[in-house]
């Protein structure tokens, strides 16, 4: 998988002058010092960090469980400002992401930006008219709930003061999805009727900013299945259905988050913003099309529609 990302992108934190007057509930208790953030992972400082994470945004996890801790610098709550995430992780699909801002000689706690899957990278995008960074995971999961599937997400956080971290954005980077058709067809008995979905997508950060995702889609068969565990082997799969699909996200001023645009709710005759379209899934090309979207209102409830329940909106 191919990513490449601008030179907005702050993946390593850059301290710049300036700081303006914030108000947070900080937390001297909890506070990590310059030497634990400097040497996370030396036993010493991370059964300090890991415990204190835990305190702080009392998620239930065994501190002995902790496998890593990684620690990333972006200006989360204001542009400037050398502030640190904090991602321990306790094993597949069980992460725990904290949020510190600089106190002098020490980081104090600010917010719990949440619990995760398995954690690849955290990346900082800067918003001019926010004055901060929208904080990006890269979240890995799997499920096994009517198919073997295993997905890679893009999640977007911002920090509100007051609230505390806010879903921006979210859309799949890559997924594998495996499943037999005697497990959703009653009657059918030939266990040589595998099927495979796949997504893999290349994408960059540009000015605005903008997300620019270009997702090649395969749909597969298994029709000579070879015995591994019930499972087919790679080599097994035929492709029967490819394509390439293209998206770009964009950060509303307006809506304060990344939207694919906007149309017209034709019940209401209201704009609303498109947060995403179902029909760009891959599982589309194994006959599961939704022609649906999730939308958001100006009143910031989301929906999820039909597309006849939408128009385009002229400009």
């Amino acid at each position: 998988m191919r990513k490449k990302w601008l030179t907005l992108l702050l993946a390593g934190g850059v301290l710049l002058a300036g700081h303006g007057m914030r108000v947070y509930a900080l937390t001297e208790e909890g506070s990590l010092t310059e030497q634990e953030i400097s040497s996370p992972n030396e036993a010493q400082n991370m059964d300090s960090i890991v415990k204190k994470v835990l305190e702080s945004t009392g998620e239930q996890y065994d501190a002995a469980d902790a496998q890593r801790v990684t620690v990333y610098f972006g200006s989360v709550f204001a542009q400037g400002d050398e502030d640190v995430i904090v991602s321990v992780d306790f094993g597949k699909n069980n992460t725990v992401i904290a949020a510190y801002t600089p106190n002098g000689e020490v980081y104090e706690y600010v917010d719990n930006v949440g619990r995760f899957g398995g954690v690849s990278n955290i990346l900082f995008v800067p918003v001019d008219s926010l004055g901060k960074d929208v904080v990006i995971i890269q979240e890995s999961t799997d499920q096994r709930i009517g198919t073997f599937e295993e997905n890679e997400l893009l999640r977007g956080f911002v920090y509100e003061e007051g609230e505390g971290f806010r879903s921006v954005l979210q859309t799949p980077e890559s997924l594998t999805a495996i499943w037999n058709d005697i497990w959703n067809t009653p009657g059918i008995q030939d266990e040589a009727n595998w099927r495979r979905v796949q997504e893999d997508a290349n994408w960059e950060w540009v000015a605005g900013p903008a997300l620019e995702i270009s997702r090649l889609q395969s749909y597969q068969v298994a029709e000579d299945m070879s015995p591994q565990d019930g499972v087919p082997l790679d080599s097994d799969y035929k492709t029967e259905e490819e394509r390439v699909i293209t998206n770009r996200f964009f950060w509303s001023d307006e809506w304060q988050t990344f939207i694919l645009g906007e149309a017209i709710e034709t019940a209401t005759g209201e704009t609303v913003a498109v947060l995403e379209r179902f029909r760009d899934s891959p599982y589309g090309l194994a006959g599961f099309e939704e022609n649906k979207s999730r939308i958001l209102r100006k009143d910031g409830s989301e929906d999820v529609v039909g597309d006849e329940a939408l128009r385009e909106k002229e400009t």
